[in-house]
């Protein structure tokens, strides 16, 4: 019900507009090592999802993510990854996706603590340009506490969890297979294609799936909460 509301509520082209977010500058990976989640946590829930999964729907589909280490426009899209002999669904995410991640759910992790970071966070990320803005909370023991930085990782794995479940569903559902002519490029995004049918459909099937596992909707809603509140989006 509460996927439901959240999925309704900010429709299907606020998904859309996270798939292509700014490559955080190399000058800021001393902070990124302050943090547990990266792409080794984004994998084993993967994992995870993919087993929860009954045999059908994953017998073509790669239990991890592919990683865009390297690509400057990050993004989360479901795509198809070639062995040199077969073809494989799979879902892409990249580093830039991650970060962005990283820094959402840690300015949740401080809304009780630093009123107004989150809210300043989003205007930032809305008015930024070339590239994703850091977040730079209040530098005290409270910003990276053990109790904080749960809440981080919470948050990161809800989020993470219930979308890569989605595009998973893109597959299973056919929605990839029905668009991949316009989908090859790598640069057209699949909930720009959808339509609302198609969009809720594997909303919910990829909640059904990260529910099976444990993870909360929560850090979903959040995601789309944040889109909502940029009153104009960044060309990421």
């Amino acid at each position: 019900m509460m996927m439901s509301y959240c999925a309704l509520r900010a429709g299907r082209g606020l998904l859309g507009c996270i798939l292509f977010l700014g490559l955080l500058p190399c000058s800021h990976a001393s902070e990124l090592r302050r943090y547990e989640t990266g792409y080794e946590s984004i994998s084993k829930i993967s994992f995870d999802l993919y087993k929860a999964l009954d045999a059908k729907k994953r017998a073509h589909l790669t239990p991890v993510p592919l990683l865009a280490e390297k690509v400057v426009t990050p993004y989360l899209q479901a795509t198809l990854y070639f062995d040199g002999t077969n073809s494989w669904q799979a879902v892409t995410i990249s580093s830039g996706f991650i970060n962005f991640i990283t820094y959402l759910s840690h300015a949740k992790a401080l809304e009780g603590s630093q009123s107004g970071l989150l809210d300043n966070y989003v205007t930032t990320l809305a008015q930024s340009r070339d590239s994703l803005p850091q977040l730079r909370p209040i530098a005290n023991n409270e910003s990276w506490s053990f109790d904080t930085m749960n809440h981080q990782v919470s948050h990161f794995n809800q989020i993470v969890g219930d979308m890569i479940a989605i595009e998973m569903a893109h597959h299973y559902l056919g929605h990839y297979q029905k668009y991949e002519a316009q989908l090859k490029s790598g640069t057209v995004p699949i909930n720009s294609l959808l339509t609302p049918k198609e969009w809720h459909e594997a909303v919910m099937k990829g909640a059904r799936n990260a529910l099976d596992c444990g993870i909360s909707v929560e850090g979903f809603c959040l995601m789309l909460q944040t889109l909502e509140k940029m009153k104009s989006r960044p060309d990421w």
